[in-house]
């Protein structure tokens, strides 16, 4: 049985960190992923950030509410506006800080990216944010993992009712068209993951330099 815990810690030599954001803040700053320090960006990154945190609560509070489909109607209510929103903020911008990729665009993908699958008919008349997605995924080693053999064409937990509400299968980004075929091949590949994993009980993430 595995047991997974949703506190991450992260340890440097005497600095332990906790917290998602307060890590990934800390992992932004030391790859050049906190902006160009210009004040501009600075608060573009922060309103970003704090927003796509916003949303990302809500999607969590819908998912996870006793009464999900009530929530999720509700939820799918104010979604236009949030994907809207988002597009404005983006605007004509490559990235939403600016003309440099940074840790608030990871957050922005994940978020966008989700809904795409789920709703792609609202992406209709936002195509600064279809544009943005296609861009984040042209990374080279984004794109590489993103087609390789070792990534799981598979939805998280929270998406699962989603697309259950939706579809009889799921997640699909390849170009086959077959998708009961891709979601038992992913579920094979997960299934042979998870068989070669040792129970854990909570992780911790090491980092040197």
């Amino acid at each position: 049985m595995l047991t997974f815990y949703l506190s991450l810690t992260i340890l440097e030599g005497d600095l332990k960190l906790t917290q998602s954001l307060t890590i990934l803040r800390h992992l932004a700053a030391k790859n050049g992923l906190a902006g160009n320090g210009s004040e501009e960006e600075a608060i573009r990154i922060d309103l970003a950030e704090q927003v796509l945190r916003e949303y990302r609560n809500k999607f969590i509070d819908a998912t996870l509410s006793t009464s999900f489909e009530k929530a999720r109607l509700a939820y799918l209510a104010q979604l236009p506006d949030m994907l809207r929103s988002l597009s404005t903020y983006l605007g004509a911008r490559p990235y939403f800080a600016g003309n440099s990729i940074t840790y608030v665009d990871f957050m922005a993908y994940e978020f966008i990216d989700q809904h795409f699958y789920l709703y792609a008919e609202l992406f209709a008349k936002l195509p600064n944010l279809k544009a943005f997605l296609r861009r984040v995924e042209a990374l080279p080693t984004i794109h590489e993992f993103q087609y390789s053999p070792k990534y799981i064409r598979w939805p998280s937990g929270l998406l699962i009712p989603w697309y259950q509400a939706k579809y009889y299968t799921t997640f699909h980004r390849s170009d086959s068209s077959d998708r009961v075929h891709e979601l038992v091949t992913s579920m094979a590949k997960c299934q042979k993951i998870v068989e070669g994993v040792p129970p854990m009980g909570s992780e911790t993430v090491t980092t040197s330099g």
